[in-house]
């Protein structure tokens, strides 16, 4: 009797129909904090990275189109390298967090020093200009 005992407690319950016995959720490539440096990247792309043509800028298309066409290379780029850096490190999720976050920032600046550079260029060629008789050197008047 006590070895029918045994073998009827060793056999797991059966599992109604249609339902799948849960498995443990993967853990993330990135640490929940990831989120600050994408933002801020989304922020700064929307807002400096646009078409630097005068005549493509004033089309929506155009400036859409190179929002997100910025956004999805630096989430990619930055996605694959935290990635590489993830199984390079052993699955370290500090590691791929840290490396997206540096990547997607420096792109962030790319675009900030890009839109920077090309507002500086604009107001040179406006502020000095041969015909209205002011020098290229600003102290030289």
């Amino acid at each position: 009797m006590s070895s029918s005992d045994n073998t009827a407690h060793s056999i797991p319950a059966p599992q109604p129909a249609g339902r799948r016995p849960k498995r443990k959720a993967k853990d993330s490539l990135l640490e929940w904090w990831a989120i600050f440096p994408a933002a801020s990247f989304v922020v700064v792309e929307a807002v400096f990275g646009g078409p630097k043509e005068p005549e493509r800028a004033n089309d929506m298309a155009n400036y859409v189109g190179f929002i997100v066409g910025g956004c999805l290379f630096g989430f990619v780029a930055s996605l694959l390298l935290a990635w590489f850096a993830y199984r390079m490190i052993r699955r370290s999720r500090l590691a791929a967090t840290l490396v997206f976050s540096l990547l997607i920032e420096f792109f962030a600046l790319v675009a900030f020093g890009n839109w920077l550079i090309e507002r500086t260029h604009r107001a040179s060629t406006r502020t000095y200009s041969p015909s209205s008789g002011q020098s290229a050197s600003p102290r030289l008047n």
